[in-house]
Order: structure tokens, then sequence, then C-alpha cells
């Protein structure tokens, strides 16, 4: 596949007027900035349009938690970028004069770049290292389109969608999402799947792959990395049924969404009271005892 560079929002634009943008190569801050919705922004309409909204205007601040998985991403799928954008920064006792000192020193020499403990540049090399020499996880990261940008006019809504996909293998068309996580057993992992609403992205992601290029992709994989213990990775293929509830999750956010840029009412939560009843551990403990 030919790929196409973007360096601006006009160019984006005026190609999309011809069709979607498939596996594009487009400059961080340009694809960041673009005001195309995305499935990130787009899962706080789970909760209500006005935490959208807000969230939206007021951008939160990455967490150290943030850092350190865009970080093992930028490694495991772009080491070149990684090389170019993080560097270590070892543990200082900045109280000291001479401490200060290599502090600035070390600060001076990585500017523009993002500095990292000795503890998480250890994490870094330990997962990519796992990743790269394993024989069978390996096929998730050597080869595909990596970090590539899609764009696409929703047919229902006219809205315009984006979505930078971990890494598209056009041979076998496997669409890969890499999650960094602090356990990736199973039964852990299973419930993170639903909790942090990654069944959504799937859905979003796979569909934003299947319209730009033209073909349902044959599978979604999320390769999910541990950043503490022995980094140890676990691999999980999402089935039709979880797609099919994923899509559905997705839709109807957009669709709320839609509603609220065609009205301008961004509400919060309904006005009316929810009833709360204990659960039935609760009354089966302490039934007995009921003073009603």
């Amino acid at each position: 596949m030919e790929t196409k560079f973007f360096s601006s929002h006009e160019e984006i634009d005026a190609d999309l007027k011809s069709g979607p943008i498939c596996a594009a190569d487009i400059e961080e801050s340009v694809y960041r900035s673009h005001p195309a919705i995305n499935i990130s922004s787009l899962k706080s309409m789970s909760s209500s349009a006005s935490k959208f909204a807000w969230e939206r205007k007021f951008p939160r601040e990455p967490s150290p938690a943030m850092v350190l998985g865009s970080a093992i991403h930028a490694a495991m799928l772009q080491p070149d970028v990684f090389d170019n954008t993080y560097y270590e920064l070892p543990k200082i006792d900045r109280r000291t004069k001479a401490g200060k000192e290599k502090a600035a020193e070390i600060e001076a020499a990585n500017v523009g770049k993002i500095g990292l403990s000795t503890q998480d540049m250890d994490t870094v090399n330990r997962l990519h290292a796992k990743a790269y020499d394993d024989p069978w996880l390996s096929q998730f990261f050597n080869k595909g389109l990596k970090e590539r940008s899609f764009f696409r006019n929703d047919a229902y809504t006219g809205l315009t969608l984006k979505g930078k996909i971990d890494n598209w293998r056009q041979e076998g068309n496997v669409v890969i999402d890499l999650k960094t996580t602090d356990c990736a057993a199973e039964r852990v992992f299973k419930h993170d799947i639903v909790k942090y609403d990654y069944i959504s992205q799937a859905a979003f992601y796979y569909d934003m792959v299947h319209h730009c290029s033209g073909e349902k992709p044959f599978a979604f994989i999320i390769v999910a990395v541990e950043k503490t213990k022995d980094c140890d990775v676990n691999v999980f293929h999402l089935d039709n049924d979880a797609l099919g509830v994923g899509r559905a999750m997705y839709r109807k956010w957009l669709d709320k969404y839609a509603e609220c840029v065609k009205t301008g009412q961004w509400p919060g939560y309904d006005r009316k009271f929810i009833n709360f009843s204990a659960p039935n551990w609760m009354l089966e403990t302490y039934g007995s005892e009921l003073d009603v």
C-alpha cells in the first residue's frame, strides 16, 4: 500500500472529500489537533455529554502511568521514535549542588525529550526484549503498518472519525492493539477489557480498518503487556460477538454526540432519583437484624 503523508488539517480534509484515508503517516501534533472524533474521547459520552465537553475543553495532563504506557508503545512499535523521544534520567539527589549540576547537564543534553526513571527504562527494555526475542510474540510486532492514522466520514451521522492503529498486519488482515497493564492474567484482563471499554475501542478500530481499506479484518487482537513483575505478556482474540457488543456501544455514544452537536446542548446526568437497594449478600448477612 502506498503511504500518504499529511502535515496539515487542510491536506487531510481535502483528501477526505474523495474518500477515507487509510493507514496514513501523519505528524502526531497534526493528528491530535484535528477535530475529528476518536474513540478515546468518545468513551466519555458513556458517562455524560457534559463530561465529554469538559474533557475536550480541558484535557488532562498525562499521568506517570500514561507516560510509561506511551514509552512502551513507542519502544515496541517504533524503536526509532523511542530513541528520539525518551532518555534515561537516573536517580539524582537534587538537594545537593553536585546533584543539581548533574541533573541540569543531563537535561541540557536531552532538550525536547522525555525523561524516564531507571526503573521505567528497565521495564521498557525488558518488555522490548521479551516481545522480539520470543518467536511467537514477535509476530505481533516485527511486521505490519504501525501507528498509522485512519480517517473516514460516518455514513449515519455525517461526522468525521479518526483512529490511530497500533499495528495493522496487511498479511492476513489482522488488527493488533497493544495494552499496558499491571496484570495480564486471563481472569484479570478479561475483566479489564470490559471495565476500560476496550471492547468498544476494538470495534471502532475494526470498523475503521474495514471502511477505510474496503475489506473486513480477519481478526482483532489485543496484546496485553505487564509493566510490573516479570513483564509477562498475554494475547486476547476478540470474537464477533464481542465486536458486535462493542459496536453497539460506540454507535450509541456517537449518535448521542451527533445530537449534542446538532442541538448545542451537552447535558449531564439525568435529573431523577436513583433507587439503591442493598446487595443480596448484605441482606443475607444482616437480614435478621433489620430494624425497619
